[in-house]
């Protein structure tokens, strides 16, 4: 049903990259629970806090460190947590939900149990970023979901950053970093790839980010939760199989009206048969013409998101390739180069550019960071 998606297994295991991206260590064997972090100490309880102020060398390099980096700092020592607290940082606690299929199995039963126990009521305050776990053990199932379902959840309405990538999966199995590795069953991507969505839009309605790195996610599922994020400003997609991507997919990106940071790092970009036009039928169907016309596919995605995404302003695409004739391949330097001179607000670009080529734009864009 789904020849282009199930032929690509075969040409994964070639693949092998170097993979920068550091993974978090814990794991856990708890099928179903909320980690109930503890709050912030008192400004009173943190005496330490007095010695440093906005403009102090620690706090401000602690400032450059990610979410994770930062709470990790913070269980080093009394003192480190005490810093953590610095009015000047991020005050953002996290929540975790770990599923493992057997206590929640759809949809349904995720928000079922989102109202049984409350969670609302756990996610108050700075509590605002969530870490799920297991997202790939949500079914396909949608059957029973309607609006009067729907209008009786009771969602996560304070969250507004969301992880529920795989990393801790694949570290936890010791999972080599080729490709072949995190790329999911194809069912998996025609089963669970807008329900998945759906389920994320219905728990989380006021996401700002999002890390979806490693799930079975489709474009569709990522519209339709979109759609529903109106605020969604962060989409983090690395090493992911994203699919499927045609002209229907150019006008779903218009749900993201608000994006301003995406990133595909290590993403494989799987294009569905292009539309027979005209011109297509009047020059033929030889190999030669079907790659240029998949190349046309590649450049009409970029425009679209320069297009769709006029906020866009922070942009990773680093080894990301898409699927052509039974071949990945790297997106072509001009096809880059059009998207840095097409995104008005760009500010920040990390690409498989050359130098020379970042050494143009660079004196074209003088605003754009390039990595």
């Amino acid at each position: 049903m789904f020849p282009e998606l199930a032929s690509i297994h075969d040409h994964f295991d070639s693949e092998q990259e170097d993979e920068d991206d550091e993974f978090d260590s814990s794991t856990s064997s708890c099928p179903f629970e909320i980690d109930d972090l503890t709050p912030c100490a008192p400004r009173s309880q943190c005496p330490l806090l007095t010695s440093f102020d906005t403009g102090d060398c620690l706090v401000n390099i602690l400032n450059y460190l990610t979410f994770e980096d930062l709470n990790n700092f913070a269980l080093v020592s009394k003192q480190c947590y005490n810093i953590r607290c610095h009015q000047y940082l991020d005050q953002t606690r996290s929540g975790t939900i770990r599923l493992d299929g057997s206590g929640v199995k759809n949809t349904v039963e995720l928000m079922e149990k989102a109202k049984e126990k409350q969670w609302h009521k756990s996610f108050q305050g700075n509590r605002r970023h969530l870490r799920l776990l297991g997202l790939n053990h949500i079914s396909s199932d949608i059957k029973s979901i309607n609006g009067d379902f729907i209008r009786k959840c009771s969602p996560l309405k304070e969250v507004t950053s969301l992880d529920c990538s795989e990393r801790q999966q694949y570290l936890r199995q010791g999972i080599s970093s080729g490709v072949s590795s995190w790329l999911n069953r194809y069912e998996d991507y025609v089963d669970k790839g807008f329900a998945q969505g759906l389920a994320l839009s219905l728990l989380v309605p006021n996401l700002k980010e999002i890390d979806m790195s490693l799930t079975s996610l489709t474009s569709l599922g990522v519209a339709w939760l979109a759609e529903h994020n109106p605020n969604l400003e962060c989409i983090r997609w690395n090493q992911s199989l994203i699919w499927p991507i045609n002209h229907h997919t150019y006008d779903i990106l218009k749900a993201c009206r608000n994006l301003k940071e995406l990133h595909i790092d290590d993403a494989r970009l799987l294009f569905t048969p292009p539309r027979r036009t005209r011109a297509t039928l009047e020059i033929g169907d030889n190999e030669h013409n079907n790659a240029s016309v998949s190349e046309l596919d590649a450049e009409e995605m970029w425009a679209s998101l320069a297009q769709s995404s006029r906020c866009i302003e922070r942009v990773s695409c680093r080894r990301s390739k898409w699927y052509q004739n039974s071949k990945f391949r790297t997106f072509s330097q001009e096809s880059l180069m059009r998207f840095v001179r097409s995104a008005p607000k760009l500010q920040w670009f990390r690409s498989d550019l050359t130098a020379e080529n970042i050494a143009i734009l660079t004196n074209e864009r003088p605003g754009v960071v390039f990595c």
